[in-house]
């Protein structure tokens, strides 16, 4: 029985060569070129990486440069806007003890104000009444005037 299945054992497939229509062939030179090129086109992009990095923190330090020269001109604008007014109402203080209350409250939201601390000032419908006849009685051009009654508003 042994000898009746090595007729049945097919012979190995003869050897075919082909060959390519494009050269794909890379021998041991062409190796190493790509692997030098590989590693230049890791420098070149570790490189690029590197000034892209740079160009990126300039933008930043230039960016926040700009956000606080903004904010510092944005600042002075907010005091220079009720210097005047804090002066007036100063001296009011200093002679007129009756106001004295609102006096503290107004110079109290102005530097509140000019802090960054609050935009408005939510006050009682009573309250406002009384800040607002004294703004109006005090000498104050009207564009004070708005811009002080602007911070309070009633709740």
């Amino acid at each position: 029985m042994q000898k009746n299945n090595d007729n049945y054992i097919r012979p190995p497939d003869s050897v075919i060569r082909e060959r390519l229509i494009s050269n794909t062939y890379i021998d041991s030179d062409d190796e190493a070129n790509e692997v030098n090129d590989i590693h230049l086109f890791e420098d070149e992009f570790e490189k690029v990486v590197q000034l892209s990095l740079q160009e990126y923190n300039n933008q930043s330090e230039l960016s926040e440069k700009n956000q606080l020269e903004f904010l510092s001109q944005e600042h002075k604008i907010r005091v220079t806007k009720f210097n005047n007014v804090k002066i007036i109402i100063k001296k009011i203080l200093l002679y007129d003890k009756q106001f004295s209350e609102i006096c503290n409250m107004i110079l109290t939201v102005i530097d509140l104000y000019e802090g960054y601390h609050i935009e408005k000032f939510e006050i009682e419908i009573e309250t406002y009444k009384e800040i607002y006849n004294f703004i109006k009685s005090i000498r104050l051009t009207e564009e004070e005037k708005q811009n002080l009654l602007h911070i309070f508003v009633i709740e």
